[in-house]
């Protein structure tokens, strides 16, 4: 039983996108957008007024993530020229393992932060995953939308950076999860590597 239609399973895969092949048409088309949109007196620029559909469509999420973590990370540290080693974001989707991202055009200098999100903090589960539970004898008439919270794995994402009293902040991704009503246990690894 394939629990995703055929047009679900294109829309989850990335578009290949180059924002440099957009014609002066559709630039337009996108300032056009904007301005009925949020009723803007003019056209979205790269200074900060770019709007979400446009900034997603002209930039990576490495970019954007770079773009917000200049404005934070000297706001955060001040008058001192130490950047934090370490950026810890939650979103509403799966965590993911730190990643290094050079964060230039700071004050003091470019820096590298190891960046990392803790995800969502509530169940959330991969295709696989859904398969996999499907399958299961009390599921099988089911489809993937007819599953409640409780159907899906007992796993929590979070970061964890140890005690680091001078070292460098080293940010890892665990997990709180719970198989077939056993205590919850913290691990290594992300809740879509988790089967119970």
């Amino acid at each position: 039983m394939d629990v995703f239609p055929a047009s679900s399973r294109d829309a989850m895969r990335p578009a290949a996108f180059d924002p440099k092949e957009l014609s002066d048409a559709e630039i337009g088309a996108l300032c056009e957008a904007k301005k009925t949109l949020e009723k803007a007196r003019q056209c979205p620029s790269l200074s900060g007024t770019l709007s979400a559909m446009a900034a997603g469509a002209t930039s990576t999420p490495d970019m954007r993530l770079q773009g917000y973590l200049r404005t934070v990370l000297p706001a955060v540290a001040g008058s001192s020229p130490v950047v934090a080693s370490a950026y810890v974001y939650g979103h509403t989707h799966a965590g993911s393992e730190k990643k290094p991202v050079t964060v230039d055009r700071l004050p003091h200098g470019p820096a590298d932060v190891l960046v990392a999100n803790t995800g969502a903090f509530q169940r959330t589960v991969t295709p696989a995953q859904i398969k996999r539970i499907l399958q299961r004898p009390q599921h099988v008439n089911k489809r993937a939308l007819d599953l409640s919270p409780e159907d899906l794995p007992a796993c929590y994402s979070f970061v964890w950076i140890d005690p680091y009293g001078g070292r460098e902040a080293i940010p890892e991704l665990r997990r709180w999860a719970s198989k077939a009503g056993s205590p919850f246990e913290v691990s290594k690894g992300t809740c879509a590597s988790f089967t119970e």
